[in-house]
C-alpha cells in the first residue's frame, strides 16, 4: 500500500513550497524529482505506482514561483535560490519523513540543471544522479540570448511568454492537450531567470572534469527541440563518476516520460533503480 502525503515545507527565506511524498510501507529508498520550468509536482504522480512496485518512495516539490509554491511567478533573482530550496527539501525529508539514506536524484530539463549543480556540491548525499533532457543549453537563436543579456541589465524582472511550443514537448496529442489546459502550468519566464539558466549551464560547460561520487545516468531525447543535446553529450563525455550511462530515445521530443511509448522510458528507469537499490 502506498500512502501519499501532501503539504508545504519552508525554504531558507521562509517561502512555503508545495510537495508530495508517496511511500509504500517500509520503503527502502527515495527518488527525489526536480521538475522542468513551468511545471509542477502533479505532472509526476505517474511515477508513484512505478516506484512503489520496487519498494521505493517518490518525493517531488513545486519549484518556487511555480505550481502551488510561493515566490515570484517564473522568476528568481539568482539560480542559487533553486539550490537552496533543494537543500531545504532534502533536510525536510530527513526530519519529517525519515529519509535517512542517500537519495536518488532525478532532474528534468531545468530540474536537471539544478540537480547537476546540487550533486556537484553534495554527491556524498546522493546514491545516483539521473538526468532527463537536462537544460545545458537552449535551442534558441544566438541573437535572442544576446538580447536577453542586454535586457537583464535594465529590466531583469520583465516577464515574457515562454518560447517553448507545447507541440515540441511530446508527440502524444493527449499529453499536449493536458499541458495546454493545466491551470498550474506557467507558460512565462523572466529575463533574469533565462539569464541565470544560461549562466549556470555555462558553468557546467566550462568545468573540464565534473566529478561525482555517485553513478550518473543520462536519458536524452533523440529529437529535442528545447535543449541542446550536443551539450548534453559533451557534458557526459567529461563526467568523472563511479559509473555512467547515457541512453538516447530516437525520435522523442523533450518530455520523454510523456512521449508516445513512454513505457520503455519507465522500464529503463526501473532498470536503473534496480541496479542502484538491488532487485526485490
Amino acid at each position: 500500500m502506498t500512502e501519499v502525503q501532501r503539504g508545504f515545507f519552508e525554504t531558507y527565506d521562509a517561502k512555503r513550497l508545495f510537495y508530495q511524498f508517496a511511500a509504500p510501507t517500509d520503503f527502502r529508498g527515495t527518488l527525489v524529482i526536480c521538475h522542468g520550468h513551468g511545471e509542477h509536482s502533479g505532472r509526476y504522480e505517474k511515477f508513484f505506482p512505478h516506484l512503489a512496485r520496487q519498494g521505493l518512495a517518490v518525493a517531488v516539490y513545486d519549484f518556487r514561483g511555480q505550481g502551488r509554491s510561493q515566490g515570484c511567478p517564473a522568476h528568481v533573482d539568482s539560480f542559487e535560490e533553486y539550490l537552496e530550496d533543494l537543500g531545504a527539501f532534502h533536510a525536510f525529508l530527513r526530519e519529517r519523513h525519515g529519509v535517512t539514506r542517500e537519495v536518488t536524484l532525478l532532474g528534468h530539463s531545468l530540474g536537471g540543471l539544478t540537480a547537476i549543480h546540487w550533486a556537484l556540491r553534495h554527491s556524498a548525499s546522493i546514491r545516483a544522479l539521473i538526468l532527463s533532457s537536462p537544460m545545458l543549453g537552449l535551442r534558441v537563436p544566438r541573437w535572442l540570448i544576446d538580447l536577453n543579456g542586454l535586457m537583464n541589465q535594465w529590466a531583469p524582472g520583465f516577464i515574457y511568454r515562454n518560447p517553448v511550443y507545447p507541440r515540441y514537448l511530446t508527440h502524444d496529442a493527449e499529453e499536449v492537450r493536458k499541458y495546454k489546459q493545466d491551470p498550474l502550468i506557467a507558460r512565462k519566464i523572466s529575463v533574469r531567470l533565462v539569464s541565470e539558466m544560461i549562466s549556470y549551464a555555462r558553468r557546467i560547460e566550462q568545468n573540464a572534469s565534473p566529478r561525482f561520487e555517485c553513478p550518473v545516468y543520462v536519458l536524452m531525447a533523440g529529437d529535442d527541440r528545447v535543449v541542446d543535446t550536443a551539450r548534453t553529450e559533451a557534458f557526459f563525455e567529461k563526467v568523472c563518476a563511479p559509473g555512467k550511462e547515457m541512453t538516447a530515445f530516437p525520435g522523442c521530443y523533450h518530455e520523454i516520460f510523456n512521449e508516445r511509448g513512454q513505457e520503455r522510458v519507465f522500464e529503463l528507469l526501473e532498470g536503473i533503480l534496480a541496479k542502484v537499490y538491488g532487485g526485490r
